[in-house]
Order: structure tokens, then C-alpha cells, then sequence
């Protein structure tokens, strides 16, 4: 199996189908950036058709300052932020829940409602931030990145990372206070 590094060099060479490796490879990240910034379904599956769009277009100019993976996850969070701000919402925080992945059947039923509500509950709480916020909450804790790496695909000092974490995080536990004294 090749690597990001090499798919992009062969892509560069004029072996444009190895993209397909690279959009198999990365469409379910990409779309899971994307819902978790824009919450919604469909506004996130255009977002990921648009982000890979731009990374076709651009990889020809892509210099490897960076690896493809961080590359490709600007290019997923601005066009989120981007195609987001210029869409109205059309319904409320309970439909970014739909396709939201069950708690297992192994649970108690009782265990399976409290863990739905939660989940339920953080999201909306995401939901509620600013779009800067949101996103290094996205990239931290949704997709497990460190705030390095955080920093590195926002194009935003460390330090500002840490700030908007350190605020987000206090926003939502702000969000949560009536939740967790029932």
C-alpha cells in the first residue's frame, strides 16, 4: 500500500486515479468534520464533495510543507466553516442527532436512554459554541487530535488553541450546569 506521500507524487506526475485512494481513504474523516461543524446531514455531504473538489484541484500545488492528512483537514474545516456560515439553519439541534450511532445493545435500557441523553445533550451544547470554538472542540475531542495538530491545520498559534479549548470547554460545562444538578 502506498503512502499519503507517494499517492501525492504520483498524482503530481500525471496519475490522476490514485486520487481515488486518497477520497477512500479520507471521505468518512472529511464527513465527520464536516457534520460536526455544520451540523447538519446534507450541508455536510456537500462540504465533503466541495473539500475534495479543492484538494484535486490543488494538489498540484500542494508543497508537503505539511502532511497530506493535515492539508486535507484545513481544507475540510475552512469550506465547513465557509459553506456553513453562508447557510441558514433549516431545522433545530435534534436532527444533527439522526444518524447519531446507537449506544450498544448490551446496555441496560436505562443506561442506553441516560448515555442517548447525554450525547444529545453535548451536542447541543457544541452547537451553542462560535464557529472557532466548534471547531477546535471538533478537532480535539471528536476526532482525537492534539492541539499541535489542532493548531496546525486552523493555521492558529498554540496558545489560541489552548485559549479557545480552555473557553469552549467552560461554555459547555456553563451549558450543561442544569443537566448535571438533576
Amino acid at each position: 500500500m502506498l503512502t499519503d506521500a507517494e499517492l501525492v507524487e504520483r498524482f503530481k506526475s500525471g496519475e490522476r486515479a490514485v486520487f481515488e485512494a486518497l477520497f477512500s481513504k479520507y471521505q468518512d474523516m472529511v464527513f465527520n468534520i464536516a457534520w460536526s461543524i455544520s451540523g447538519e446531514r446534507e450541508l455536510a455531504e456537500d462540504i465533503t464533495q466541495e473539500a475534495f473538489v479543492r484538494a484535486y484541484v490543488g494538489l498540484p500545488g500542494f508543497r508537503g510543507k505539511s502532511a497530506f492528512k493535515t492539508w486535507l483537514y484545513r481544507i475540510a474545516v475552512n469550506q465547513s466553516l465557509r459553506m456553513r456560515s453562508r447557510t441558514v439553519r433549516r431545522t433545530e439541534v435534534e436532527h444533527q442527532m439522526e444518524d447519531m450511532n446507537l449506544p450498544s445493545e448490551e446496555k441496560a435500557p436505562d443506561e442506553m436512554a441516560e448515555t442517548s441523553e447525554k450525547e444529545r445533550r453535548v451536542r447541543e451544547a457544541i452547537a451553542e459554541l462560535p464557529e472557532a470554538q466548534r471547531a477546535v472542540v471538533t478537532l480535539r475531542y471528536l476526532e482525537g487530535l492534539e492541539l499541535a495538530e489542532v493548531a496546525e491545520i486552523l493555521g492558529t498559534p498554540l496558545g489560541t488553541v489552548k485559549s479557545r479549548v480552555h473557553h469552549a470547554l467552560k461554555r459547555i460545562s456553563y451549558l450543561l450546569r442544569d443537566w448535571k444538578d438533576a
